[in-house]
């Protein structure tokens, strides 16, 4: 007859089973203690593993016990999975070694599929006298990063402190929250240079939001498509990464008695003021742009327009140099771009005589052009509308 000491049915199994150190001892008089001595124990290090080679949790440590070793006859350990079917066995005499790793391979050794998994202990006394068997509580296998769905709040992203879709949402939907260690959210600048963090342990929240801002209060670019990426890892380093991007709308941003618009993502050829013939992903975000600024324009009928183009230089540390590149490069580079700007509009059914064009080169940059990560928002077109 073979006695069972099934761990998740007894509370002491339970106990000693899902412990991480050391098992507790034995007290006098408890539960544990009137069992017979040689009645085996056995428990897994963790409640999970995930055997795919990055180098965490990639296996999972069993530790046996049993007395009385000296009459032991034989033992064995079976990896079964959630339907009872023994997928990896180890076996032997005495001594019971301390501890037996599974990899996650079955007796193939091939890797196991993922699901829940007990090791049963089996152990044969006396030439088969007597026989127990105790198995551990239940443990996962995963080989994949966490199940993500997430849902976007609206195409509309523009936080120019209007009140109307200034704050950005996103839906985020975990198929088994309580598995998951930490999560992070990375946005990039349109250049790919870091633009927002945030990282934290547990579940991300089922709604997150984001107002547009950085650490220090920079706000996303008008007219711009910022990266994002959502990483959610595992309890055992298992990850699911989403990336997708955040498109920011033209901004029309109060300034006083007037609104200003800057487009810093409106793509030229280098050194032209042609915005038509680029790579085809640039040219359709071009007209993309173009289209809204003529639908704010047209909100705006009794405003005029001054539109004003900007520039990068090159030569920011030469003094001399940067000085030719402006009278000679930068300045009609700047008013031919914001002129190219007025025609496309003109297309556009905006009126020529609100318009007025101005090129001022590299003479207001937005960070200093010897900032070679971030100088690309100097090369603008501003609109300043104004009655």
């Amino acid at each position: 007859m073979i006695h069972r000491r099934i761990g998740y049915l007894l509370f002491l199994s339970l106990l000693i089973a899902s412990c991480r150190t050391a098992p507790p001892q034995v007290v006098e008089g408890s539960l544990f203690s009137l069992l017979p001595e040689d009645f085996p124990v056995i428990r897994a290090a963790r409640g999970g593993f995930s055997p795919n080679g990055d180098g965490l949790y990639d296996v999972m440590s069993l530790y046996p016990e049993v007395g009385r070793q000296e009459e032991l006859s034989s033992w064995r350990v079976d990896i079964t999975n959630s339907d009872g079917k023994v997928v990896r066995s180890f076996s032997g005499t005495a001594p019971v070694p301390d501890e037996i790793i599974w990899d996650g391979g079955n007796d193939s050794l091939k890797t196991a599929d993922e699901g829940l998994y007990h090791a049963v202990f089996h152990t044969v006394f006396n030439g088969g006298e007597a026989e127990y068997e105790a198995e551990t509580a239940p443990f996962s296998l995963v080989l994949e990063g966490p199940e993500v769905t997430l849902t976007v709040g609206g195409e509309a992203f523009s936080p120019n402190g209007d009140g109307v879709d200034d704050i950005y949402n996103l839906g985020i939907h975990i198929a088994e929250p309580e598995k998951v260690d930490f999560w992070e959210i990375f946005i990039r600048d349109p250049m790919g240079t870091p633009f927002y963090l945030e990282k934290k342990l547990g579940t991300p929240p089922e709604n997150w939001s984001w107002d547009g801002t950085d650490s220090n209060g920079n706000t996303v670019l008008s007219g711009a498509d910022y990266p994002i990426s959502l990483t959610v890892t595992d309890l055992w380093g298992n990850e699911t990464t989403m990336d997708w991007q955040i498109h920011v709308d033209v901004m029309l941003i109060p300034d006083g008695d007037r609104y200003v618009i800057s487009l810093s993502r409106i793509y030229f050829q280098p050194y032209t003021a042609n915005f038509t013939d680029v790579p085809e992903t640039e040219r359709m975000s071009n007209q993309n742009t173009l289209d809204q600024v003529a639908q704010i324009l047209n909100r705006y009928k009794d405003y005029d327009v001054a539109l004003v183009g900007h520039a990068v230089h090159v030569y920011w540390f030469r003094p001399d140099l940067m000085q030719r590149e402006q009278e000679k490069i930068l300045l009609p580079l700047s008013l031919a771009r914001a002129e190219a700007i007025r025609n496309a509009l003109v297309q556009r059914g905006i009126d020529p005589k609100r318009m007025t064009v101005e090129g001022r080169g590299g003479a207001e940059p937005i960070v200093p052009h010897s900032d070679l990560r971030n100088r690309w928002m100097n090369r603008r077109v501003v609109f300043y509308l104004s009655r």
